[in-house]
């Protein structure tokens, strides 16, 4: 028989249509491959031990109990407690030996961690409250960097030992300075804060400001800024050191317009420790902390990430 009447009766062959759902697909292990290597890159051995190094020489300074007392809101059980065991030399001598023990790596994620438990209570009280949470949380992330792969970064050893696990720790630190950086830019885009009214009427209400900013100008020497230019400077400039600090690039010159930020805030303002805290915060960016992974990360475990090593090659038979 002949085909063409096959031809006739089945009508023209039809194009094949491709998958709708290839470009979908694609997109989807694109993005999936950006957030391993966002957050299972390696951390650098050598960088992550001075990390560790600037953690053991300033959770005493951030933590230290003397000028503090109980917190307003403790009744008298929970004060005497805090007098006579979280506000005593005897506890600060405590987190002094456990910040040696951090410092010369011994088992630094546990007592990293151990460290969090003890200083939790002293997040409570009332003087320098936030930026002891700020150095807690920075911790206790840090706590599951394997940064005791190497005790000190200037070893011969710290040439050899290049992972000290997944990076998501360091990545959680970066995003804690991104929000504050960033809740605080919004809260302050008002009309009430952008116009300068808050700030005069904070300046009336509150201890710790320098300055009664009732003229409508803030005074740097002999240099006169209008108020309502000062907050929109601020507010622009905390929504840039949120962001461009994830331009690597910028780092450094970031970095410096953050310390030169904040050194302006305390001609005006004494926010305590809060200052202090958020520049420690910029070693996460500023160290090489995160590596290009020269394979696919590993999300097993950060001991599998850390020693992954390409498979033998056997010999043909």
């Amino acid at each position: 028989m002949d085909a063409s009447l096959f031809r006739e009766e089945l009508g023209p062959a039809k194009p094949a249509r491709s998958c709708p759902d290839d470009s979908v697909v694609e997109k989807v292990r694109i993005d999936r491959s950006k957030a391993d290597a966002f957050l299972f890159s390696k951390v650098d051995a050598r960088a992550a031990a001075w990390l560790r190094l600037a953690f053991a020489a300033v959770i005493p300074f951030f933590f230290a109990s003397r000028n503090i007392g109980p917190p307003s809101w403790a009744g008298d059980q929970i004060a005497r407690i805090y007098e006579s065991f979280f506000l005593t030399a005897g506890f600060d001598l405590l987190v002094a030996f456990l910040c040696v023990l951090l410092a010369f790596g011994w088992h630094s994620r546990a007592t990293a961690f151990v460290l969090v438990v003890l200083l939790a209570p002293l997040d409570f009280v009332d003087i320098a409250r936030q930026s002891r949470h700020v150095m807690l949380s920075a911790l206790l992330s840090f706590s599951f960097v394997q940064s005791d792969v190497i005790r000190f970064p200037w070893t011969s050893k710290a040439a050899v030992i290049d992972s000290a696990g997944p990076a998501w720790p360091i990545r959680l630190i970066q995003l804690q300075l991104t929000v504050l950086y960033g809740v605080n830019a919004i809260a302050k885009s008002n009309p009430n804060y952008l116009s300068g009214d808050a700030l005069m009427d904070m300046s009336l209400e509150l201890e710790n400001f320098r300055q009664v900013l009732s003229a409508n100008v803030i005074h740097f020497g002999m240099l006169s800024v209008p108020i309502a230019a000062a907050a929109v400077a601020s507010a622009l400039m905390e929504y840039f050191l949120a962001s461009a600090f994830w331009v690597k690039p910028l780092r450094w010159v970031v970095a410096i317009s953050g310390i030169a930020f904040h050194f302006v805030l305390t001609r005006i303002v004494h926010i305590f420790m809060l200052d202090y805290a958020t520049i420690f915060l910029y070693l996460a960016f500023l160290l090489p902390l995160v590596t290009r992974a020269r394979s696919a990360p590993d999300r097993s475990s950060p001991q599998l990430s850390a020693r992954r090593q390409d498979p033998p090659i056997l010999p043909e038979a």
